[in-house]
């Protein structure tokens, strides 16, 4: 199946809307033109209405009859636009101006006679049926029926129908609003055009950034993460650029660290089974004796098989969240100075001071004992490692508000700046030399990071080459 571009559809969308929204505007601008021209119209026809009566008020009133209002009648039709009849206050017909608009067209005796006198000369019988052919003939019309007043008297009533009109509307009045018409369909199409144009613009623009970053991202997917995407704007697409870019360097630190990860766990490996096989080798060939010593440092090796083993299942269980705590009060003044008291001699052989800074009330916190002693025994170990002799370690617990923080800073070798983003990786080690004697296997921080976090906490580091390193752990009290 064909797939649609994400721009056609964008264009597609806007020109949808845009063309809604000029018929809808065009439709509502007709609807309002045509209500205004209708009024227009209207008030302009009762104005015309009412001065074709004030002509024959005045024409009545002037004579005190009807003689000579045929030849009126003519004049009115031709000036107005209007056909005018005219009945007596009883309902007799008296005008009629299309009578006299005919060629040679003249009104007979009867019908003159009865227009001075004012009165009817026909049988009642005639006299109705012309009427009712008359009101039928009216009926067919847009007619406006009017009083004809003389001294606040009818004497009359005038029937005004407009001609070559459709309902209201003039032939002029029609050929206006086809000219409106007309005008908001070209305008309108005129529009569609401008917003098709404006639309496949702007769709290419908005979608342009995306096509970049799919096609970054295909590259991405092939292997490539070395590729960032180039987007120079300061909207959401542009926002979505940088967050693109910092996943494809995040994503490619985390394949170099795979890869080293690899390396490492080859190498650490590789290391104590090689020396466990030379020893065997030896023993096989008879050209080392099995004795205490050697035993000795093949057990030595199988426990740091061992446990490196240990640490990384341990690892995995933090990861994947596996780890079930048993959480419980500890009163921590007495927890850590346990925890001392079990390295002391550790610390004193290799002339390392320790220097405990407690508060004077006693802080408890609710935590998993085993957790707390693994976090606290690695960040001293690490201690250990990378001082010297005659440095200090200097272990401080402070309350604050409902969190403890324990700090624990020493006096040695320190960790360059560029490496401190790290040190919590899995096998990641400041040394590079990766001597065993410093090294150690590059994974108790990273398990002290994930115990930390499983006890809702969080780690910070700072430390300066030759200055030394300070970790501060902050955990909740917890109730």
């Amino acid at each position: 199946m064909m797939k649609v571009k994400l721009w056609v559809k964008l264009a597609v969308i806007f020109l949808l809307l845009t063309i809604s929204t000029i018929a809808l505007a065009g439709g509502l601008i007709n609807i309002a033109l045509n209500r205004k021209f209708a009024d227009y119209v209207a008030k302009s026809a009762e104005v015309k209405n009412e001065r074709i009566v004030n002509s024959i008020e005045t024409i009545y009133k002037e004579q005190g009859n009807w003689y000579g209002i045929g030849q009126q009648l003519i004049h009115l039709e031709m000036m107005t636009g209007r056909r005018v009849r005219i009945t007596s206050n009883k309902g007799q017909r008296i005008y009629n101006s299309k009578d006299y608009c005919k060629p040679g067209g003249r009104m007979n005796s009867d019908m003159m006679e009865r227009g001075m006198m004012g009165m009817g000369m026909m049988n009642n019988r005639r006299s109705l049926q012309k009427n009712q052919g008359y009101e039928s003939d009216i009926d067919n019309h847009q007619v406006t029926k009017l009083p004809i007043k003389v001294n606040s008297q009818v004497v009359g009533h005038a029937y005004i129908t407009p001609l070559n009109q459709k309902g209201v509307w003039s032939k002029e009045d029609i050929l206006f609003r086809k000219t409106i018409n007309s005008s908001i369909i070209v305008a309108g199409i005129i529009a569609g055009i401008v917003a098709l144009l404006i639309s496949f613009f702007i769709s290419r623009r908005i979608t342009s950034p995306l096509q970049k970053i799919t096609a970054v991202a295909e590259s991405m997917g092939e292997g490539d993460l070395s590729q960032r995407v180039d987007i120079n704007s300061n909207d959401e697409i542009g926002v979505l650029g940088e967050r693109f870019n910092q996943l494809a360097a995040n994503l490619e630190k985390l394949e170099k660290l795979r890869e080293k990860l690899t390396a490492d766990i080859a190498h650490e490996l590789r290391t104590p089974l090689a020396t466990v096989q030379s020893y065997v080798e030896a023993f096989q060939d008879g050209v080392m004796p099995t004795n205490e010593e050697n035993l000795n440092s093949i057990h030595e090796e199988v426990l740091r098989l061992g446990g490196l083993v240990s640490d990384l299942q341990e690892l995995s269980i933090t990861e994947g969240g596996k780890y079930k705590l048993k959480k419980e009060e500890i009163n921590l003044n007495k927890f850590i100075k346990t925890q001392i008291n079990s390295l002391s001699q550790l610390f004193t052989d290799k002339n390392i001071d320790l220097n405990l800074d407690f508060n004077e009330s006693d802080i408890k916190l609710i935590a998993d004992k085993e957790v707390l002693n693994k976090i606290i025994h690695n960040i001293l170990s690490n201690a250990y490692k990378y001082s010297e002799s005659g440095d200090q370690v200097f272990i401080k617990v402070t309350g604050k508000l409902n969190e403890v923080i324990i700090g624990i800073r020493d006096t040695g070798i320190g960790i360059p700046e560029k490496d401190l983003p790290y040190i919590f990786e899995r096998f990641y080690r400041v040394d590079s030399s990766r001597t065993r004697k410093t090294g150690g296997t590059g994974i108790g921080l990273a398990i002290v990071k994930e115990l930390v976090e499983a006890l809702n906490g969080r780690i910070n580091v700072n430390s300066k080459v030759g200055e030394g390193t300070e970790f501060k752990i902050i955990l909740p009290i917890g109730k």
